[in-house]
């Protein structure tokens, strides 16, 4: 029984570094193809392939609400675990978040110096006009970027930290979200829903188009993105809650139970709406934390590791793309250069690995320590049972 929890969360932990795995492949997407899949051809590959591996890679945003939910899973576990005070929740999680994407941030800043923005005509419109390097890097940019304002002239050394801003935001929140789940997980569960379904009427009914939460471009669009994305971490907070449950209900279930629910996950990741991104993030989560078959696939040392390294290669591959972007343009085909992006990038995942995220993870424990023996009036959380062993959560997002 000891094993069994661990063996959940490496699952977890391993679909996290797909879900990384995945957004490196949609940003060389974007890169070389852009938004339309039938525009170009700069890989010869048939058009009726281009049109479905665009139909996959173009929905990046699936992934990173993948990661939300694995968050407010992995969170919720950890809240449960711990006697430590709110103030050393909070320090763990700033430096786990703030000093990796400051050092990423730093890099992208460093090529842009070395190399500077160039026109790049054999790319796509997405990566001259969106990929970032859209500001020059003045104090006002590199401050707005080191407070995490989310506004899109404060992500243009790295764009992929947009979702960092929500995700830091949200963690301010949690150990909050985390004893409400716990105490009333079917009216958090249901508030979500109700949100999400008000959302749906709003965007498809009044306004006529999909809303789009994320962009920072004012204080309500803002926190209108907040509680969109808080949603999320609250769904991974209920299936942690329900944990037991869940793998009881795939102890019973018949052989087909779970491949029928990884199909569902998938296609609902597929669409381009985020409440049914949210649905398979969840259903998704939900396999991995309770269908034996998942273990089978993500115990593999691929997906091990890439999960092991998955912040690392979210904040770096974006500065390592613009780079090489604009240092070959012209004189490296879209191939090679996709080839080279995908190498640098996995390469410099295990290094900032090693020498950025686990030295920022082990401040992060001390200063929480330090908290602790100065001041330990009141816990996180309610007391109550404690779960299994369940993960070394200060090693996830």
């Amino acid at each position: 029984m000891g094993s069994r929890p661990e063996t959940r969360i490496a699952a977890l932990d391993s679909l996290r570094g797909i879900a990384a795995a995945f957004i490196l492949a949609h940003h060389c997407w974007l890169a070389v193809i852009g938004f339309d899949a039938g525009a170009g051809n700069p890989f010869d590959v048939p058009w009726s392939i281009r049109q479905a591996l665009g139909l996959v890679l173009e929905n990046g945003r699936a992934a990173v609400i993948v990661f939300f939910v694995l968050s407010g899973y992995v969170l919720c576990i950890s809240v449960e675990k711990q006697n430590g005070t709110y103030l050393s929740f909070v320090s763990k999680r700033v430096c786990r978040i703030w000093i990796p994407l400051l050092l990423s941030v730093a890099l992208s800043v460093g090529l842009y110096l070395a190399i500077g923005p160039h026109p790049a005509g054999n790319l796509s419109a997405w990566f001259q006009h969106q990929a970032g390097w859209y500001s020059a890097p003045t104090p006002a940019v590199l401050l707005g970027h080191a407070l995490m304002t989310g506004r899109p002239d404060h992500t243009s050394f790295n764009t992929p930290m947009w979702s960092l801003v929500y995700e830091l935001r949200i963690s301010l929140l949690f150990p909050f979200l985390a004893v409400l789940a716990r105490r009333r997980p079917r009216a958090v569960a249901s508030a979500a829903l109700a949100f999400y379904l008000a959302e749906l009427i709003v965007s498809h009914v009044v306004l006529g188009r999909p809303l789009r939460p994320g962009t920072a471009s004012d204080v309500g669009r803002d926190l209108f993105s907040t509680v969109h994305f808080l949603g999320c971490f609250a769904l991974g907070a209920v299936l942690a809650h329900g944990r037991e449950r869940i793998r009881a209900f795939f102890a019973r279930a018949t052989n087909g139970t779970a491949p029928a629910a990884w199909t569902a996950a998938i296609v609902l990741l597929l669409v381009r709406e985020d409440a049914a991104g949210i649905a398979g993030a969840g259903l998704a989560v939900a396999l991995c934390a309770g269908s034996p078959p998942a273990d089978r696939v993500l115990q593999r040392p691929l997906p091990l590791w890439l999960g092991r390294v998955s912040y690392s290669l979210y904040l770096v591959h974006m500065p390592i793309l613009l780079g090489a972007g604009h240092f070959l343009h012209g004189t490296a085909t879209p191939a090679l250069l996709v080839a080279a992006v995908i190498a640098l990038s996995l390469l410099a995942a295990e290094g900032m690995h090693r020498w950025v995220e686990v030295p920022s993870m082990a401040l992060g424990r001390r200063i929480a320590t330090r908290i602790r023996r100065g001041n330990r009036p009141h816990d996180m959380a309610p007391a109550g049972p404690v779960p299994p062993p369940a993960l070394p959560a200060d090693r996830r997002i």
